[in-house]
């Protein structure tokens, strides 16, 4: 750093990370959403596009290709989707109010929620909207820039570049200086946040700070395996002030976040817990996504829809918000014109069955070799350590099958990279907590082996990284089995095995000279002894 600021130079490929999984995230100025217009204001309440993506070809009869469902489904609601996102006024609220107090303390905030709870949605469609809006009791607030991201494999790596690409400084240099002092990531945070206070300063605002939102925390434990990539990720994190820092993380993941002494801090200064719904806020997720669309449901079909979420609120799991968003999606899908009806929502399977039913649909489709393919494309997409999605290189699954999937919002896809659309597919179709089940050994290895794989890479294909010995041994016998490897995983093994083969046949050279060696000393060894004797018997 120059003057206790970052170069600026011309800025690195965001996304140029070289594991073939782009970020699921975003780095953006608070107005979002390209393709707004002239105006660099969201309006963010506007109606756009339904968050439910078009009906295709192969969706349930009642609906027109191209007609857009008013519901998500498995998948969270966007930014732009905020007009659509209903339920959460109150909680927007206190989140606005907790933030504001943030302005002066510094302390990062921290939502805790369930599996499923919504947590991404409220942070997407209902606290940055709400920003954006100028909820925040400072002039000028709705124009700071926002960072929003997941911390993926390289938290740091992925917080530093896309902070520097706001500030217009180097990414590889802000990189290399934050590794070495990962408490400097506040000036880098100021410099960011500068970029847009400068404009507000021209138009007589306050100057601007910089708003960094970490959706999914908990993917500092199940994506990345470095422990001082994780300590500096939460270091710089929590060493970001003057920007404000918004974290949400599940909440089984609660004891792991206590490890780590700088983020149990952050915990006993206060988080805000995320509430199931309210009934009356429930009614509300059902009717007005469906009023926009000028869609009635049928009477008796939102009291049967509340009734049943009452019955799911006696059991632990699983959180039923995405369940009632896929079954809503599905109900729509089957309807027609502007009606939702009690046998439209039966037809689905109802919200414990609706999911397994969009599921089973694509799989009784398939052949038995597009089955082997279904399965292996969504037990890669697992973790097999916890139950948690997993992203996975785009490349990874076959194109036909992807248009399925994601078709049936089963699974998401961002850039070259994919994961499942929600955790709550791994509880809600049994066969694929079977396949988890039944693969959770070979899930691990197949991790394992894509993570040599990378390491093999960027090592410049070293022979170093490839599998030697026992770790081959067990690679091999659970590729023999597969008829799914991908391109790099064939190349990977074979050049371990050539790579163990040639060093076999060095090892028995070396044992051939040895023994050529030995030979020729043990000979010499009979010729000195015979020789002793011989002088030995002349002295006598």
């Amino acid at each position: 750093m120059d003057d206790g600021g970052f170069s600026t130079a011309s800025n690195d490929d965001a996304s140029n990370r070289g594991d073939g999984v782009d970020p699921p995230s975003t780095t953006s100025p608070g107005s979002v959403p390209s393709g707004a217009g002239d105006d660099p204001r969201w309006p963010t309440r506007a109606p756009t596009d339904p968050p439910g993506g078009p009906a295709t070809t192969g969706a349930p009869v009642g609906r027109l290709a191209g007609e857009r469902a008013p519901y998500p489904g498995l998948t969270a609601f966007r930014t732009q989707d905020a007009a659509w996102f209903f339920g959460r006024d109150a909680l927007v609220s206190r989140l606005l109010a907790d933030l504001a107090e943030r302005l002066t303390t510094g302390k990062p905030l921290v939502l805790v929620g369930d599996p499923g709870a919504g947590k991404s949605s409220l942070l997407a469609a209902g606290l940055l909207p709400a920003v954006a809006e100028g909820g925040l009791p400072v002039a000028g607030s709705h124009e700071w820039p926002w960072l929003t991201m997941t911390p993926g494999r390289t938290p740091l790596e992925e917080l530093v570049t896309r902070a520097a690409t706001l500030a217009g400084v180097s990414a590889t240099q802000a990189i290399a200086e934050i590794r070495a002092e990962p408490t400097a990531f506040g000036a880098l945070a100021a410099q960011a946040a500068a970029m847009i206070g400068s404009a507000a300063h021209r138009r007589g605002l306050d100057g601007g700070r910089l708003l960094i939102v970490v959706d999914q925390l908990e993917e500092l434990f199940t994506q990345c395996t470095d422990s001082v990539e994780r300590e500096s990720f939460i270091t710089a994190l929590t060493s970001a002030d003057p920007a404000l820092v918004v974290m949400a993380v599940r909440a089984d993941f609660y004891p792991d976040c206590l490890r780590l002494d700088r983020l149990a801090a952050v915990f006993a200064a206060g988080h805000v817990p995320m509430p199931a719904m309210r009934t009356d806020e429930l009614r509300s997720v059902i009717t007005e996504p469906a009023a926009l669309a000028g869609v009635t449901p049928e009477p008796g079909l939102v009291e049967l829809l509340t009734a049943e979420l009452h019955d799911h609120g006696l059991r632990p799991v699983p959180t039923p918000l995405p369940l009632l968003a896929h079954a809503l999606r599905v109900t729509w899908l089957h309807g027609g014109g502007h009606r939702m009806t009690v046998a439209d929502y039966a037809a689905t399977g109802g919200i414990d069955g609706a999911v397994a039913d969009t599921a089973e649909e694509i799989h009784r489709s398939l052949d038995d070799a597009g089955r082997s393919t279904l399965r292996t494309a969504m037990v890669s997409l697992t973790d097999g350590d916890r139950p948690v999605r997993r992203r996975a290189p785009r490349a990874e699954i076959p194109g036909w099958l992807l248009d399925r999937l994601i078709g049936a919002r089963l699974v998401t896809a961002s850039g070259s990279s994919v994961e499942l659309a929600h955790e709550v597919l791994l509880s809600a179709w049994p066969r694929l907590g079977d396949w988890i089940r039944r693969d959770r050994a070979g899930l691990v290895i197949r991790r394992q082996l894509g993570e040599s794989i990378r390491f093999w890479s960027d090592s410049g294909e070293d022979s170093v990284a490839l599998y030697q010995a026992g770790r081959l041994v067990t690679a091999l016998e659970w590729a023999a089995d597969r008829r799914d490897l991908s391109d790099a995983e064939r190349r990977f093994l074979a050049a371990s095995v050539a790579a163990e083969e040639h060093e076999r046949h060095v090892r028995l050279r070396e044992v051939r000279r040895l023994r050529t060696l030995v030979g020729g000393l043990a000979v010499l060894l009979v010729a000195v002894l015979t020789a002793g004797a011989i002088m030995w018997g002349q002295r006598a």
